[in-house]
């Protein structure tokens, strides 16, 4: 149990079955506490951002943040047993918190989910496949230039070809890397993408 936040965000979580989701969407696992704390002390996030993370799983980053900055945030989780779980999450943490009116959750794939006009920041944490990432941010973009504004990517754990993807084939421009400072696996880090519409 998360005791400040009131939450259980513990564990991971595995598709079971042998369905396309297992294949393209990866385990659930949560952002650990020091890369928050990591993440807030290098950007800054406010009560005039909207932030939703894509593939939320049980929570942990979207409570952490909306309880620490007064932020928007909107939870996406497909798999149904991490959603069962992240909806007591949201009963739980509303009993001690009253930011829980500033979150939002949906059970819904991420390739299928459409960004609101007020959203201005997108978390990940390696999710899903690059096929199912490139459809995420197309869906963003096309949200972008219909309701112009700046919008940044935040990415925990990035793979190399959701970098490659954003460099090299999107308007978004590299903003920041914020290192864990872990030696042993380089992709241990936060690497963070804007995006200013051309007015």
């Amino acid at each position: 149990m998360d005791r400040l936040l009131n939450i259980d965000t513990s564990g991971w979580n595995e598709w079971t079955d042998s369905s396309r989701h297992s294949l393209e969407y990866h385990r659930n696992e949560p952002t650990e506490y020091p890369v928050l704390d990591l993440l807030l002390h290098r950007y800054s996030l406010n009560s005039d951002d909207h932030i939703v993370d894509i593939g939320c799983g049980k929570g942990r980053a979207l409570f952490y943040l909306a309880k620490q900055t007064g932020c928007l945030a909107t939870g996406v989780e497909y798999n149904e047993h991490v959603y069962d779980h992240l909806y007591n999450n949201l009963k739980s943490f509303g009993q001690e918190h009253q930011e829980v009116a500033n979150i939002h959750i949906v059970q819904q794939a991420a390739e299928t989910f459409r960004f609101k006009p007020d959203q201005s920041v997108v978390y990940f944490f390696n999710p899903f496949s690059i096929k199912i990432f490139k459809e995420v941010i197309e869906h963003l973009i096309q949200s972008i230039n219909q309701y112009p504004r700046e919008v940044d990517i935040i990415m925990y754990y990035p793979h190399p070809e959701y970098i490659n993807y954003l460099r090299e084939e999107t308007p978004f421009l590299w903003l920041d890397t914020v290192n864990i400072n872990r030696d042993f696996d380089e992709r241990e880090r936060i690497e963070i993408f804007r995006m200013i519409p051309i007015e």
